[in-house]
């Protein structure tokens, strides 16, 4: 399965269960704006589990760094990480 593909899985389970995770409008948004504007870096304030991001790091070529005060998703992030080839730490 390719990244773009796990991402999708991760944000359609994400969605069953409650909608924290940004609608798909607005992460395309993003990610048109950040390619527009050759983001080189991107900061996302109250992450969740790191899905946009995650977007975001797949899709454009900025440094990210995402800050999530909420511990367990916190570490919801760091385990998608591996399976994204994203670099969360």
């Amino acid at each position: 399965m390719t990244d773009r593909a796990e991402l999708e899985k991760l944000r359609s389970a994400a969605k069953a269960v409650r909608d924290p995770t940004a609608a798909d409008e607005t992460v395309s948004a993003l990610i048109a704006w950040a390619k527009e504007h050759k983001a080189e870096r991107i900061l996302e304030i109250g992450a969740g589990e790191g899905l946009t991001s995650c977007a975001l790091l797949l899709e454009t070529e900025a440094f990210l760094t995402a800050i999530e005060l909420a511990a367990p998703l916190s570490r919801e992030s760091r385990a998608y990480s591996p399976a994204l080839n994203t670099g969360f730490s």
